[in-house]
């Protein structure tokens, strides 16, 4: 048996150095948009529309009221990026997102299991080259500093280590190991300022947050709206809140917040993009029955995320409905707020703001399907009112 070792290691290793050397000469810098072959070239492009050619109503009756995502041109960019860039240069941001600072967390959570912390903190070695406590502080950054490095650097794939535990995965068909791969992925991206409250970081940006006459038309007319059904309104208690704060979004190409997700608030989601360019992917609620949502390994948290990477894996043939298109500057896009989505930074300096006005629950008739995708109502429930009272009743029970 050790000659049989001995013999073989030359040729362990060699292999090894050769997989890693085509790993790293495989890195070439990755183009914008959407890469031709991908699953979401295979989805149905976003509908695009100029301001002269839809009016106000028309917005509010073919997109809003029918949750059909659009991609809208409203005008020539404004200079937001050059306003943060000068009125809040050296303000120190922190620059994890919500998703990756609820994972993270977890991952320094003292009461982790000893070998969660070890795999854990491994997989972080391995694609960053950090430990959970010493990626959280990488996250920290002025505007200038975001400016000057990664908001202008180029990107060129994921490290070869992440690359390779996908390639792996794949081949052994493993789901522990997929759901690694799409963390590692996540953690091994390059840093971002997302969805971080406008006034918190900036307010001399407040007057490029403003509504649009689009967004404001839609809003009062729900503001009246006397729906059939029942909406998520007046449950905040159970989560499902409207945050309407604009936030701002800033980073380089390939950055994201979240792989493939469904937001917890109840509201449609409408960015501008100032600079830069932003992929989209969208598909409908009910995607969620034919894709693998993504478990952390020792998180808590309820699986909100799919392990499914829309932008690199091949097309699913079984699931074929769904959006996807390229944000440019001085667009609009319009997200129902039931989708499940994955938006990333496509180009460098790419600098966005969002709002969300109104509740998707008014507009759409969606509340027990946002229920089901939030796994906070059983997938063979058929009344939202039934739904509610047993997730009261759970809750209940937890705080006995």
């Amino acid at each position: 048996m050790a000659a049989v070792a001995t013999a073989l290691a030359p040729w362990i290793l060699g292999s090894s150095l050769i997989l890693i050397l085509l790993a790293y000469l495989g890195q070439v810098e990755e183009p914008e948009g959407i890469v031709p072959g991908c699953a979401a070239s295979a989805l149905t492009e976003i509908p695009r529309r100029n301001r002269s050619g839809l009016t106000e109503e028309e917005f509010y009756q073919e997109h809003v009221l029918k949750g059909i995502p659009l991609l809208l041109f409203l005008d020539e960019p404004m200079p937001a990026l050059d306003v943060f860039l000068s009125a809040c240069a050296d303000r120190k941001l922190n620059l994890l997102s919500k998703q990756q600072a609820d994972v993270l967390q977890d991952l320094l959570d003292e009461e982790l299991p000893l070998w969660q912390w070890l795999v854990s903190n491994f997989v972080l070695l391995l694609t960053t080259g950090s430990t959970a406590r010493r990626w959280a502080q990488l996250r920290q950054a002025t505007a200038t500093e975001l400016f000057e490095g990664p908001a202008a650097a180029s990107f060129r794939g994921p490290p070869a280590a992440v690359r390779l535990l996908h390639t792996v995965a794949a081949f052994l068909d493993n789901k522990l190991l997929l759901h690694l791969s799409a963390v590692a992925k996540l953690i091994s991206q390059p840093v971002y300022l997302a969805d971080k409250v406008l006034d918190d970081i900036c307010p001399a940006l407040r007057p490029h947050a403003e509504l649009s006459s689009y967004e404001q038309h839609a809003f009062e007319r729900l503001q009246n709206r006397k729906v059939p059904w029942q909406t998520l309104q007046g449950i905040e208690d159970i989560g499902l809140r409207h945050e309407s704060d604009a936030r701002v979004f800033y980073g380089g190409p390939k950055s994201y917040s979240y792989p493939l997700h469904r937001d917890l608030p109840d509201e449609d989601v409408l960015c501008v993009l100032h600079s830069g360019c932003k992929d989209v992917v969208m598909l409908p609620p009910a995607a969620r029955r034919r894709l693998e949502r993504l478990q952390v390994p020792g998180a808590r948290r309820r699986p909100f995320t799919w392990a499914y990477d829309f932008f690199s894996d091949s097309p699913l043939k079984h699931l074929k409905q769904g959006w996807a298109g390229t944000l440019r500057p001085g667009e609009l896009l319009y997200m129902p707020g039931e989708m499940l989505h994955h938006i990333r930074n496509s180009c460098k300096h790419s600098f966005t703001i969002c709002r969300r006005p109104w509740r998707a629950t008014m507009a759409r008739d969606v509340a027990l399907e946002t229920l089901k995708t939030l796994r906070l109502a059983a997938e063979e429930e058929t009344h939202l009112g039934e739904a509610l009272a047993a997730l009261r009743a759970r809750r209940a029970r937890r705080k006995r």
